[in-house]
């Protein structure tokens, strides 16, 4: 079974409005899987759009870092990396390299963030990002193996905290595509 991909900004929006008024909904009921579901989907979708936007990708739909870039920070990513970009932690971690002022090629990107968000920030959040992945793996993972009244506190304020990090993480992107800095994109 395939799902049809969006096709026009307007299909993102109005997607993006859907999910969001289902999230409102199932924080509202109380439906914390169904909320964290949601979240982590848009955390992929979002790192996505960051990583676009910074120009580190060239097509949101084609997740490859360029090759230049690849080989810059290359070092930086675990052994074995490739210029795919597999998994959410991925994406978390070529974000992380931002951080550092000290490569060249990343410099504008850096001054970027910087301007628009701010250091502080940006890596407070990132890593506040990467304890609520930790969580929902544990979760998601093992909730068989959990504690019921401990899994269920769990999921109920990951699932809340998440909720928040949405609109933390839409803020952020949205400043990022908004600065009329203009970063090319070199091979």
């Amino acid at each position: 079974m395939k799902i049809n991909d969006i096709k026009s900004n307007d299909d993102k929006s109005k997607t993006y409005k859907v999910l969001q008024e289902k999230c409102k909904k199932a924080l509202e009921h109380e439906d914390y899987g169904t909320l964290l579901l949601f979240e982590y989907a848009m955390f992929e979708d979002r790192l996505t759009s960051f990583l676009y936007y910074l120009h580190l990708i060239p097509n949101k739909n084609k997740l490859e870092l360029p090759p230049k870039l690849f080989y810059i920070i290359k070092p930086f990513l675990r052994k074995n990396s490739s210029p795919q970009i597999k998994n959410i932690s991925t994406k978390i971690a070529i974000l992380k390299i931002l951080i550092k002022d000290s490569i060249p090629y990343l410099k504008e990107r850096h001054e970027l963030i910087k301007a628009s968000i701010g250091l502080a920030d940006y890596q407070k959040f990132l890593t506040k990002l990467e304890d609520w992945i930790g969580i929902r793996n544990a979760i998601i993972h093992s909730s068989f193996s959990k504690n019921i009244e401990e899994l269920e506190y769990q999921l109920q304020k990951i699932a809340i905290e998440g909720y928040s990090l949405t609109k933390e993480i839409n803020k952020y992107v949205n400043k990022i595509k908004s600065q009329k800095y203009q970063i090319l994109l070199t091979n």
